[in-house]
């Protein structure tokens, strides 16, 4: 069998390596370059890889230099992270020599050029790796020999090395050996300098370009970085790349002597095991590892974009709010066979392929002053296909040739509407270099899908509308017991659904916009052992008592739920009423395992409480609900234990006093037991409010009555309205209760104006409810 060799893209690789490796080299070009004249989406070029669906992506983000720079890492130290100043202070603790890796390691955070020497350890080292027992290149081979190569220059594969990682293993046993007391506090300045870590694909992407005017700089390795799984990791590889006959099988640009997106798709595929993971995916994820942002998937045939006017102005909107605010975008035609699979239509699409959307606009028709006065603007979108050829051939498009006065060549006919200088902003080419324009119109009649990759912004200095993000880890976990079973499935099964996880959160807004994505954790890495499927998976938000601290037993009011389906993640935007609610994020089918991560998003204004220690935030996120019950503690046998749980739900009220001028009122309800209360949102000029409201209370007093009370809100001194005292026993058979308001003190048996609704439920059995 002929051995493989493998390539690479610089000489000072070629001559350092020769003598040390028994393969033989081929050198791509003279002069190679992470970037030539800049990033752009024209730079991507699809291989012999079926991964149109990472390519696109590339081309997303490629459009949006801006994302290869501005994003930071966020991580979570420990709980006593220092600051500059004290992590110095700290520092002047060990010796000499530990300071001295500390601010090696502190370089590493701020240039690449640092890790590579902290990585090479000596001058002159090239970086490389042996093979992965599980992913050789042997074995990929024979798989690219199915796809009918013959001949194959393939790179061994690189371990997935952390510099600070690395070094911090080293340090740490030099200070085990010599100072083992102050391992702790090292180990919280190298968890301040991993935090200082920008978290961008390329990271210093000009300090890791091949220079060749310092050729002992070059270690042939590059760092990039991508989302996974709540978290940015970093991934370092060689320079040595897949060739046939010194062409590049896959991903490849314009330029021969550009590499960055091949040494990006190396990168990817490493993350994901090999590169034959890559055959096959979904655009979605891929935007997701490269921003860390929440991908959310349209379903234009759903919609009726195409028919709808209205609708499909509102998704325009949409889609033109997510550009222009750094979002990346992707779109395809959805294939129903396996033969529409790359088949092309007539108008020169292509079903089930995925196109990058590399601009939205507005454009102004007409030329001169006429143009500026009128009002008259199209929706129009740009996109590109992988393969760098193959365009859209209608309106719009490239076929048509026009020149204008200046001899200058334009695409169809529709572009004679725009005057020269709209046309030279939006960079009109007519070129087949697979990017085109389509208006909104004809992309709905024609693409299927579409995928908003939202760029969440968090920032409290930004002029664009703030979003807080809360981040759960959690597993789905199969158990015998039922009160231990964290596998219950969706809500077709009864009796186990509400044996899944179960997280709480407050909405203190009285509408809110929330976000809500749940991921599940990749398995395309290990697709080797036959773990590559996803789970179909999907969550409900259930509305719950004000007051509710335990696990649900009962299913309650059901306000929104996802679509299952066994994609990585599932997201879902939709508007919430004042209140408390749970999320329980499930699998399809009982008794699957797996780990997940859910992350919420939720509008939060610039005055709010972001520590939760008042009642202005906008939406307070506790935690899951872990216990059943009321534990038992020390005091119990002293204070008693709760022998029933009873839930109050306060429904409306009818004929309340009119307070204010135009004889309405603002009203408000309180329910308390046993010395706990739950208080309503207040209801403006109402005189008949629908409270619908909850409070669960786990009772020791079976005897002592339940206090609803009424008030209007009022600016200094909020006015009683009424009140009703109310028991309830488990053989009560009715449940809901229509009762007067009365007074209070020794004026309780006077009634007072309205009427008010409550449903009482009680249990012996504290795990019913």
């Amino acid at each position: 069998m002929k051995p493989y060799c493998c390539s690479q893209i610089s000489t000072t690789f070629l001559n350092l390596a020769s003598t040390t490796l028994s393969h033989s080299f081929i050198e791509l070009c003279d002069d190679p370059h992470l970037f030539v004249d800049g990033i752009s989406a024209h730079d991507l070029h699809q291989g012999q890889l079926g991964n149109c669906w990472f390519v696109a992506a590339c081309s997303s983000l490629a459009s949006r230099e801006s994302l290869w720079q501005k994003y930071k890492r966020h991580l979570s130290t420990t709980s006593n992270s220092q600051t500059p100043n004290s992590t110095m202070a700290k520092t002047k603790e060990l010796s000499k020599d530990t300071r001295n890796k500390i601010v090696d390691l502190h370089q590493a955070g701020k240039t690449e050029s640092a890790i590579a020497r902290a990585l090479k350890m000596k001058r002159g080292w090239v970086f490389q790796h042996d093979n992965d027992p599980k992913h050789t290149a042997r074995a990929t081979k024979e798989w690219l020999r199915k796809k009918h190569f013959k001949v194959l220059e393939w790179p061994s594969q690189s371990p997935d090395l952390n510099p600070i990682e690395n070094l911090w293993r080293e340090l740490k046993i030099r200070v085990a050996q010599r100072q083992p007391q102050n391992i702790t506090a090292l180990e919280e300045i190298c968890m301040e300098e991993w935090a200082k870590l920008p978290a961008t694909v390329i990271p210093d992407w000009k300090e890791q370009e091949w220079d060749p005017e310092k050729l002992d700089s070059y270690a042939g390795i590059f760092h990039f970085r991508f989302w996974r799984f709540g978290e940015w990791v970093d991934v370092v590889i060689d320079d040595r790349l897949p060739t046939v006959d010194s062409q590049l099988v896959y991903c490849h640009s314009n330029d021969s002597n550009e590499f960055w997106s091949a040494l990006v798709e190396k990168a990817y595929a490493k993350v994901y095991g090999c590169y034959e993971a890559l055959d096959g995916g979904n655009t979605a994820d891929a935007l997701v590892d490269f921003t860390g942002g929440v991908s959310e998937p349209v379903d234009l045939l759903e919609g009726m974009y195409a028919q709808d006017e209205a609708a499909r102005n509102q998704m325009f909107e949409r889609v033109l709010k997510v550009h222009n605010r750094d979002g990346l975008i992707s779109c395809s035609i959805r294939a129903t066979t396996v033969e529409d699979m790359e088949a092309r239509l007539d108008c020169g699409l292509v079903k089930g392929h995925a196109y990058a959307v590399t601009d939205v606009r507005k454009v102004r028709l007409g030329h001169g002053l006429l143009a500026f006065f009128k009002s008259e603007k199209l929706h129009m979108i740009r996109m590109r296909n992988p393969w760098g050829e193959k365009e859209w051939s209608g309106p719009w498009s490239d076929r048509y040739q026009i020149y204008d006065e200046c001899d200058v060549c334009y695409s169809s006919e529709e572009w004679n509407k725009v005057s020269k200088s709209e046309r030279e902003k939006l960079g009109v080419t007519v070129q087949d270099d697979g990017e085109f324009w389509m208006n909104f119109e004809d992309f709905c009649h024609y693409f299927t899908d579409l995928i908003l990759c939202r760029l969440i912004n968090t920032s409290y200095l930004s002029i664009h509308k703030t979003w807080e993000e809360e981040v759960m880890r959690g597993s789905w976990v199969y158990r015998d017991e039922p009160l231990r079973n964290r596998s219950g499935g969706c809500i077709n099964h009864k009796t186990t659904f509400l044996q899944n996880p179960q997280y709480v959160f407050d909405v203190r807004k009285l509408e809110d916009e929330v976000l809500i994505c749940l991921q599940q954790k990749e398995k395309r890495a290990t697709a080797k052992e036959g773990k590559g499927e996803n789970l179909a998976i999907g969550f409900d938000i259930h509305r719950v008592e004000l007051n509710r601290k335990y696990r649900m037993h009962t299913a309650q009011q059901k306000v929104a739920g996802s679509i299952y389906i066994n994609s990585r993640c599932v997201f879902l935007k939709k508007e919430l009423k004042e209140g408390r609610y749970v999320i329980i994020p499930t699998t399809f089918d009982p008794g699957q395992q797996g780990d997940f991560l859910l992350r919420v998003f939720t509008d939060v204004p610039s005055d709010c409480n972001v520590d939760g220690s008042g009642c202005s935030d906008v939406l307070r996120w506790n935690r899951e609900l872990t216990l059943d019950e009321p534990p038992q503690t020390c005091w119990t046998g002293m204070c008693g234990y709760p022998q029933l749980v009873t839930q109050v739900h306060v429904l409306s009220a009818e004929g309340l006093q009119g307070q204010d001028s135009n004889g309405a009122s603002d009203p408000y309800v309180i329910i308390t037991c046993e010395g706990e209360k739950v208080r309503s949102p207040v209801h403006k000029d109402t005189r008949c409010p629908s409270f619908d409201i909850k409070g669960v209370f786990y009772r020791k007093k079976a005897k002592e009555g339940i206090h609803i009370e009424i008030y209007n809100k009022n600016v200094i001194v909020d006015t009683f309205l009424g009140q009703v005292t109310l028991f309830s026993e488990p053989n009560d058979r009715q449940e809901q209760h229509i009762v007067h308001l009365r007074d209070k003190g020794n004026r309780q048996d006077n009634d007072l104006p309205g009427m008010l609704t409550v449903r009482l439920i009680t249990c012996t059995t504290l795990t019913n409810i």
